[in-house]
């Protein structure tokens, strides 16, 4: 991707959204899982995004799971994947997406994780995903994802690597979160090696 300098990361904005009615009689308040796949699977992302901080993620369940139906692209000038829908393999694609079941805690948490998503997926879509670690390891979890909307002519065509934007772009995301006075030094320099040795 060198049509775009390294020192400038491309995110999402991220917009507040009006608070949402009332629940459904019967309705369960806890959200509906988010399966996240492009720059929220970076724990220092994630728990910055929901926190504020790019500290530990102990008030949010994380697992890692599997989305089987799409396929997950690199997007022209962009740090962050888009997923679309996608049966079978086709020119060497997974038939599958790899990334992580958020479960938010709270309907204010999902709105947070909606908006960032969102900037790129539009709306949230049903996807169903399988758990790969933990107690549920195998299970079947119904959640949402949000998919790609935008015209596929933005999307490569080529697959978006996770590890590579780990080493390569999260330090520079870090790098703006800090400039913009959303995140001390100290804390950036610190996710970011986190983020590199995986610790």
């Amino acid at each position: 991707m060198a049509d775009r300098a390294d020192h400038t990361p491309t995110s999402p904005l991220i917009t507040p959204e009006p608070p949402p009615g009332p629940p459904e009689p019967g309705a369960s308040t806890r959200p509906r899982p988010l399966f996240v796949y492009g720059a929220l699977c970076a724990p220092a992302l994630l728990a910055w995004a929901l926190t504020g901080r790019a500290g530990p993620l102990c008030a949010l369940a994380r697992t890692r799971a599997r989305a089987h139906g799409l396929a997950r692209f690199s997007l022209r000038g962009r740090d962050y994947p888009a997923a679309v829908r996608r049966e079978g393999e086709a020119g060497g694609e997974k038939p599958w997406v790899d990334g992580y079941l958020v479960a938010a805690a709270t309907a204010g948490q999902r709105r947070i994780l909606d908006a960032f998503e969102g900037a790129v997926g539009g709306r949230p879509s049903r996807v169903a995903v399988t758990l790969l670690e933990g107690g549920g390891s195998g299970a079947v979890v119904d959640a949402d994802a949000h998919l790609w909307e935008g015209d596929d002519a933005a999307l490569t065509g080529e697959p978006w690597d996770p590890e590579v934007f780990v080493r390569e772009r999260v330090g520079v995301w870090l790098c703006a979160i800090r400039a913009l006075g959303l995140m001390e030094e100290e804390e950036a320099a610190e996710a970011e090696s986190e983020e590199r040795t995986g610790v």
